[in-house]
């Protein structure tokens, strides 16, 4: 059975982020009405990080994703996620390919972030971003939304490591992505008079609030993918609106977990119109990662790796 790389991965990838968006914006159709089926991650979690079981079924194509996250493991000069995607044949149960997921897992949450920018902004427009957190998946990110968004101008950076976030200042300016780089001395600052905040944090300590909100946008909560994690503060809730990926995962693995008896939106609700966009207030999206991203991601890299073998 052929097995990909992350280097080959990458490669398969490199200046597709517009068909990583599509890929994803299919799935979460084809979610709502019941051609793409997942359960929600298994855990197995210990004190240094936990592994993470993810099957899903996309029409042909079924698999399952095991991966491991360990967020101290930089310090020890080692990746911070490793994986395995495993793709069947849904008619037959044969193996296809598998493939290491560290980079798609990166890839595909960046392009659902994207995504539920394109479908939850006002009149689609994004002018202004913020970043808090500025680390590789940052990157990713910024390239989705540059792909979604051709009018971005300026980005707002905040890391509590500050070189982090003025490396990525200059990797943005090195890429074109944006006009103008701003690194912030604090949250506040980094969040105000922006259209789109994206939190790309590990942490497990709440730092944005309803505080820091000057008028209604939209937030990718990134951060928050496993039981304890947290990004915001519970005051945020009193003039936003939540949208989870999936609700009985986001409520035990994302920021949902910490708001159970606020209404919700899934995103794919959202985007086959079955809901109507919020308006009036801010949309916090609760990113936590499905099965069904990992086999569209998948099933794209073995149709790209198949046209040149």
């Amino acid at each position: 059975m052929i097995h990909l790389d992350d280097h080959q991965i990458t490669d398969l990838l490199e200046d597709k982020e517009s068909d990583i968006i599509n890929e994803m914006e299919h799935v979460f159709v084809d979610f709502v009405s019941g051609r793409a089926k997942m359960i929600p991650k298994i855990y197995l979690t210990n004190d240094k990080g936990d592994f993470r079981a993810m099957p899903a079924q996309w029409e042909d194509i079924s698999g399952v994703k095991w991966i491991s996250v360990y967020p101290d493991n930089p310090k020890l000069n080692i990746p911070t996620i490793h994986g395995t995607l495993l793709l069947s044949d849904t008619l037959t149960g044969q193996p296809i390919i598998s493939m290491d997921c560290a980079k798609l897992t990166s890839y595909r949450t960046a392009a659902v972030s994207a995504l539920a920018a394109k479908h939850l902004t006002i009149n689609n427009t994004v002018r202004t971003l913020t970043f808090i957190g500025c680390g590789y998946q940052a990157k990713l990110h910024a390239k989705m939304y540059a792909a979604t968004f051709p009018n971005i101008d300026t980005i707002k950076l905040y890391d509590r490591n500050r070189d982090n976030a003025y490396k990525f200042s200059q990797w943005l300016i090195s890429k074109s992505i944006g006009n103008a780089w701003k690194v912030t001395n604090d949250i506040r600052t980094a969040c105000s008079n922006t259209d789109v905040i994206t939190t790309l944090t590990p942490t497990t300590e709440p730092f944005l609030g309803q505080s820091h909100i000057e008028q209604p946008f939209h937030i990718n909560a990134v951060g928050a993918d496993a039981v304890g994690k947290r990004e915001l503060e519970s005051s945020i809730w009193m003039n936003s609106v939540l949208i989870v990926d999936d609700y009985e995962q986001a409520s035990h693995s994302g920021e949902a977990q910490y708001v159970t008896k606020l209404p919700y939106i899934q995103l794919g609700d959202i985007i086959t119109g079955k809901c109507p966009k919020p308006m009036g207030k801010t949309t916090i999206f609760d990113s936590t990662g499905l099965a069904i991203e990992d086999i569209a991601i998948g099933r794209l890299i073995y149709e790209e790796y198949s046209k040149g073998n």
